[in-house]
């Protein structure tokens, strides 16, 4: 989505930054591994279909995606650390697909480094992309798909207020939604009071 290609998101753990050609040999290392793969539900390309696929993406209105930077304690505020592999440890994703309601999105979080795994991370980028998509995009009803054994994935929804609206017995999937009311855009509008809006020029 060309609307986010020079928006930094700067958080208290994280930034989102705009998923560009220099962060493609990093997606596609992640993507080598069979875990991910499988609980993003995706099909191994070559490092020329990654390229491809972030060219397509950048084009495409209805996806809108942000490489996750884990911040340190050094001076974080230079594109070329947003850029450094050292720090680069996911994503965070959004499909405007639903063709009956332009202002509902598909969202999805990877936390693609282990490391930084159950440090909240995932929880304030998901709070900052809603927060992001309501208010920069209009969307009003956020759900996701998750595998059934992904029970991380499922308490981190429902943590955020997701309640199950559908489970495929076939995929060995669940699907889950959050209703943006007043309440709850409330409350992701307070948990996202620090976050800074920056450009991201280079």
């Amino acid at each position: 989505m060309k609307k986010n290609s020079n928006v930094v998101l700067a958080g208290k753990k994280v930034f989102l930054v705009p998923y560009r050609k220099e962060h493609v040999e990093i997606y596609h290392n992640w993507m080598k591994s069979e875990e991910l793969l499988e609980l993003t539900a995706s099909e191994p390309l070559t490092l020329e279909q990654e390229y491809e696929m972030q060219d397509s993406w950048f084009n495409d209105e209805k996806k809108c995606t942000f490489i996750l930077v884990a911040k340190n304690l050094n001076d974080t505020n230079k594109p070329e650390f947003w850029q450094s592999a050292e720090f680069i440890i996911g994503d965070v994703n959004l499909y405007l697909n639903d063709t009956e309601n332009p202002n509902r999105a598909e969202i999805e979080v990877m936390i693609a480094e282990p490391e930084f795994r159950n440090k909240g991370i995932a929880t304030e980028a998901l709070n900052i992309m809603m927060n992001y998509a309501f208010n920069d995009i209009g969307i009003s009803c956020f759900y996701c798909r998750i595998l059934d054994k992904n029970l991380t994935s499922i308490n981190l929804f429902k943590r955020l207020g997701y309640v199950l609206i559908e489970s495929s017995e076939y995929f060995k999937e669940s699907t889950f939604e959050l209703n943006i009311n007043d309440s709850v855009r409330q409350k992701i509008v307070d948990d996202c009071a620090h976050v800074i809006k920056q450009k991201f020029l280079l």
